[in-house]
């Protein structure tokens, strides 16, 4: 949204305007805005263009193929560290 803002002897804001539309899914903005601790969205020093961060799908991760069981793990731990 833009609206114009006018300032002489009073301000004076013009009625906001839609700038532009955008798929909020494809830009990862569903969920709301998800890129803390940085910004998702920047204007360019012209203020001729608006950039946003597109999240790129999560690829499945691979299946569990191994499960290591290791018991008493606090005294391999010990041997391998040393007792404090």
């Amino acid at each position: 949204m833009a609206a114009g803002v006018h300032s002489s002897s009073t301000l004076e804001v013009t009625k906001p305007r839609q700038l532009f539309e955008f798929d909020p899914v494809a830009l990862g903005f569903a969920m709301g805005f998800a890129c803390v601790p940085s910004r998702c969205y920047a204007v360019s020093p012209d203020g001729q263009r608006f950039y946003a961060v597109q999240q790129l799908p999560t690829p499945a991760p691979p299946p569990v193929t191994q499960i290591h069981l290791i018991q008493s793990w606090t005294d391999e731990l010990t041997a391998r560290v040393g007792a404090r």
